[in-house]
């Protein structure tokens, strides 16, 4: 007979096999996920490593002679990186026009591997090359800029650049100024103290930093009280300066065909000449300059004559559409590439000033022929180019009196000021 103590030790050995065999079958799997919970933390050891590779950034400015290659090359950036860099088409089509004073961004990676280079195209947008595997991939990126408009009031009593200087118009647009009424004011002779203008135009803002000024929008410009005025108006992709009745400023010919002069003789068909001592007829105007000033177009045309001649020196012939001649004389040299034949433009350099032939000093001789008879290069009336075309005027009306009412209201507070 057996007892209860004993029966009851049976039943404790029988519950603590059964819970051994508990544990062993959960222990199994456990010990099968090991290597698994390893991999898991491999993975992810590997994943916080490439995240924390250290990559070195630089901005690099383009010295004279620089190029892209030499750049890359000076950061020891990999030799492969580099010849699949330089057979991308869309990056040697960009990388031939950097020039000196251009940036170029780059990164890269402690085995110096390029992951990423940006280049510029303008100042809103540029070309950026990431690392893509093996590979890279191209894009264009557009920042957009932001626009403030700016104005500018002055009044002239030694130069216009000086005005423009002290009333803090950059001096590429104080050019500009000059440039758009040209047609219609000679700048050597026309300008006295008292002589004022009045600017509106653009600058141009990528986030807080100015990145380059923009273009005039409107001028006004007093000369002996007569008020000159301009407005830009777009038609299509091209752009011109209109008067505010819609007529073109642009002319055929400039007035002049030089910068920062002073005429030096006018026309006279009865002059006592300065090197000769004689009465001799001077069908043109003389406009004397420091010798190798540029000497410009004044219209398009195309050279019939370039060499010497007699008194005139080293001349140049240009005939122009229809019955227009206009002459150059006394230069101190041509530029190399110009040939007889050659089409010029307007504006375009054509010679430099000089004292050759029958000169006293260095100027230009400028002649204007109309049907080969002399003119009055000051008086001749120019044709102008066309008006703004029926089908803009609604619109350019609307453009033109925003922007001259900005500019009057301006005016008005700049002179209430002053009088204060």
């Amino acid at each position: 007979m057996i007892s209860t103590g004993s029966c009851n030790t049976s039943k404790l050995l029988k519950h603590v096999g059964l819970l051994v065999c508990l544990l062993l079958f959960t222990i199994q799997p456990l010990a099968k996920s090991v290597p698994y919970v390893v991999a898991l933390a491999s993975t992810s050891e590997t994943k916080t490593v490439r995240h924390t590779t250290r990559l070195t950034s630089k901005q690099v400015t383009l010295k004279k002679g620089d190029n892209l290659n030499r750049i890359l090359r000076r950061l020891s950036i990999a030799k492969d990186d580099i010849s699949k860099i330089l057979k991308l088409k869309s990056v040697t089509a960009i990388a031939s026009r950097l020039k000196a004073g251009n940036h170029v961004r780059l990164s890269y990676d402690n085995n110096r591997n390029l992951q990423r280079l940006t280049l510029p195209l303008t100042f809103e947008k540029t070309l950026v090359i990431e690392r893509d595997g093996d590979d890279f991939q191209v894009k264009k990126h557009i920042e957009e800029l932001k626009t403030q408009t700016r104005f500018a009031i002055g009044t002239i009593h030694q130069s216009l650049y000086q005005a423009a200087s002290d009333a803090r118009l950059p001096h590429k647009l104080a050019s500009k100024l000059m440039r758009i009424f040209a047609w219609d004011i000679d700048f050597s002779r026309d300008l006295r103290p008292g002589d004022r203008f009045v600017v509106l135009y653009q600058d141009w803002y990528k986030g807080n930093k100015l990145v380059r000024h923009g273009d005039i929008l409107a001028a006004k410009l007093f000369v002996r009280n007569k008020a000159h005025q301009a407005i830009r108006y777009n038609i299509g992709k091209k752009y011109s300066y209109f008067s505010p009745d819609g007529r073109s400023l642009k002319k055929s010919f400039l007035r002049a065909p030089l910068k920062f002069t002073r005429i030096s003789s006018r026309f006279n068909l009865h002059r006592r000449h300065p090197v000769l001592h004689t009465l001799r007829a001077h069908r043109g105007v003389d406009y004397a300059a420091p010798r190798g000033t540029p000497i410009k177009a004044t219209a398009n045309g195309k050279v019939i004559f370039r060499g010497r001649k007699g008194g005139y020196g080293k001349v140049v012939f240009l005939k122009h559409w229809g019955k227009y001649t206009t002459v150059y004389a006394h230069m101190s040299r041509f530029p190399r590439r110009m040939r007889i034949g050659d089409k010029i433009k307007q504006g375009q350099v054509i010679g430099y000033v000089g004292s050759t032939g029958l000169a006293s000093g260095p100027h230009v001789h400028y002649e204007f022929r109309v049907n080969n008879h002399h003119v009055d290069p000051l008086k001749v009336k120019l044709p102008r180019a066309q008006p703004i075309p029926r089908k803009y005027r609604a619109k350019f009306n609307i453009v033109a009196n925003e922007r001259l009412g900005q500019l009057n209201l301006y005016e008005t507070a700049h002179v209430g000021l002053e009088e204060r």
